[in-house]
């Protein structure tokens, strides 16, 4: 989706969507969430991540729930 610029350093901006019928050993947590993240491309590590549910998930019986709609936003502090 581009190379934009992070706090002056040059990174990757990837779309991500979910694989149809993926189910993986997470219960298929990453089924259900689609969104961008962006890379930083001197150490690889994420800077910034933006996710929307597009389904509930539940993980364990009181531990979490995300509902549909849900927007979820990271940003990797780098020293």
């Amino acid at each position: 989706m581009g190379e934009p610029l992070i706090d002056g350093r040059a990174s990757w901006k990837i779309q991500a969507e979910p694989k149809p019928g993926y189910a993986g050993k997470d219960k298929g947590i990453l089924r259900n969430v689609h969104g961008t993240l962006w890379i930083d491309k001197q150490d690889y590590q994420w800077v910034r991540v933006e996710a929307e549910v597009l389904d509930t998930i539940t993980i364990g019986l009181f531990l979490a729930r995300l509902n549909k709609g849900a927007v979820l936003e990271f940003e990797n502090q780098r020293n």
